[in-house]
């Protein structure tokens, strides 16, 4: 059986931002549900894009948000852009950060938005 091809630094960065983002995403969402039962502020939207189309109808939570975001901007960006891929895994730390904070309870498009 033959060895698995070795990732780069840059490969292992990508795979570990995705990983968080899907970590935090999950948290948030635990949370939102927790909120949604104590009658408490239930969405606070970061970004303002368009819901994406590869999500099933009515699946507006963080975490489908987040998978479908990160897999959209990694098919937009060549696989030998190097400067592009460092600035996306610095902007997706930056979210990251955001994404902690204890204010925010949902990260998706407003399009979106459940009712509580």
């Amino acid at each position: 059986m033959a060895s698995p091809a070795r990732l780069s630094g840059l490969q292992r960065q990508v795979l570990a931002l995705y990983r968080s983002v899907l970590r935090e995403a999950a948290r948030k969402d635990r949370s939102a549900a927790s909120n949604r039962n104590d009658g408490g502020e239930y969405f606070l939207v970061l970004l303002s894009t368009d819901k994406c189309p590869s999500s099933p109808p009515g699946d507006a939570t963080t975490t489908s948000y987040a998978r479908s975001e990160f897999r959209k901007k990694a098919a937009s960006i060549p696989r030998n852009d190097f400067r592009t891929i460092e600035h996306m895994i610095r902007w997706g730390q930056k979210q990251i950060k955001l994404l902690r904070m204890p204010g925010v309870s949902f990260v998706g498009s407003p399009n979106a938005r459940r009712s509580v």
